[in-house]
């Protein structure tokens, strides 16, 4: 069962929390114009000021987005 999170603005400290947490959750981030974008691995997105880059190494693609433009994460791991 995923757990979404949705905050008025997805910032900063909330991804860096989300990319250093270990173990590694997945999760996926649901854009505001309705583009979804799935993180799967450890590595595969990156915080860079107030954008988020993900790369999907199975797409062979990268996206660069800011992160007011995030609507909301689903976390993909079952919640006990």
């Amino acid at each position: 069962m995923a757990q979404r999170l949705t905050l008025l603005f997805m910032n900063y400290e909330y991804f860096q929390e989300l990319l250093g947490k270990r173990p590694f959750e997945a999760f996926v981030v649901h854009l505001s114009n309705g583009e979804v974008y799935a993180v799967r691995y450890p590595g595969c997105a990156a915080l860079k000021h107030a954008r988020l880059v993900i790369t999907d190494p199975d797409a062979d693609r990268i996206v660069v987005f800011a992160l007011l433009h995030i609507a909301s994460v689903d976390l993909l791991q079952s919640v006990a």
